[in-house]
């Protein structure tokens, strides 16, 4: 039995790994929780404890849910930071994972894969400028830091923490003023450049920010997937659908790029043949972006022929 900071006790099967939700309820019948839940139990290759800190969820949630109750820090960033510190110090696991209510597992995914750390820009302190108020805290997480270069891995992915860890970013953070980004800090302070993967270049994670209008069009951007992420006008009836008759099929693993296709080996990426000749039928990964390449049609060169 834990006991909490106020006064409610829950029963966690402490051989078990469990699985944690801050929680805020909206006005529609927090569906999203109960679906999302669902799909980790599903999926993960083992049994899971269920946490959910926050409101009252209005849906209906498995038995193996545990809820408990907390309020609401007026800042979003500010109630992360602590209800994580109000998770940790439930668990008595070297290990939990964090997750929330709008994301979804659709294939089979152990440890390892909430382990990596996945992230979305390689940023830079110097020439970065932030466009909002989450960017701006994420920066200031680099002063606080001395950071000069950061992976931005604040993608809502499920995430496997380390209690000890989770403890010794929290006492970092709390004596400063001002708005931090707890995942940042725990990437740079702790996760090494093995376990981190760049979602584009991964392939297992996709986000839908905008409404579907068709559950092909969830099939097309989720095909694939182990995990999807949604957006307030993101997530709809095709979405649940979709989430709730994946199959769960096991995907076969591509081969890395340069075994796949040899001639990408003797590609310069960045040269570009004026001698346009005809279509070879292969890509090859392009752009001077680490956050953004995309799939480039090959061609022969019309004067030199290969």
């Amino acid at each position: 039995i834990i006991g909490t900071s106020n006064q409610q006790s829950i029963m966690l099967n402490h051989a078990l790994l469990t699985l944690a939700y801050p929680f805020k309820s909206s006005e529609l019948k927090d569906e999203e929780l109960g679906v999302s839940i669902r799909s980790m139990l599903r999926f993960f290759n083992g049994p899971l404890n269920i946490l959910v800190v926050g409101d009252k969820p209005k849906c209906d949630l498995p038995k193996a849910v545990h809820h408990v109750r907390d309020g609401f820090h007026p800042d979003p960033l500010l109630d992360a930071i602590r209800k994580i510190e109000k998770i940790n110090n439930m668990i008595e696991r070297k290990q939990w994972i964090y997750c929330h209510d709008d994301m979804f597992a659709l294939k089979p995914f152990d440890t390892d894969a909430v382990r990596t750390a996945r992230y979305t820009y390689y940023r830079l302190y110097e020439s970065w400028k932030p466009h909002n108020r989450w960017a701006r805290a994420k920066k200031y997480t680099m002063r606080l830091l001395e950071a000069d270069e950061i992976y931005d891995t604040a993608t809502h992915c499920p995430r496997l923490f380390e209690t000890e860890k989770v403890k010794k970013v929290l006492e970092f953070g709390k004596h400063k003023p001002g708005l931090w980004d707890f995942q940042i800090a725990y990437d740079e302070m702790f996760t090494p450049p093995s376990q981190l993967r760049q979602v584009q270049d991964e392939g297992r994670f996709t986000r839908i920010s905008e409404t579907p209008q068709s559950l092909d069009e969830v099939k097309e951007r989720c095909s694939e997937k182990t995990f999807l992420n949604t957006t307030s006008k993101g997530y709809n009836n095709y979405v649940k659908e979709y989430v709730e008759s994946a199959s769960g099929e096991e995907i076969s693993t591509p081969k890395p790029f340069g075994e796949e296709r040899d001639f990408a080996k003797k590609l310069p990426i960045y040269t570009k043949c004026i001698h346009r000749g005809k279509d070879t039928g292969e890509t090859v990964k392009c752009g001077t972006c680490r956050a953004l390449t995309s799939e480039e049609p090959v061609f022969e060169c019309a004067v030199h022929g290969h």
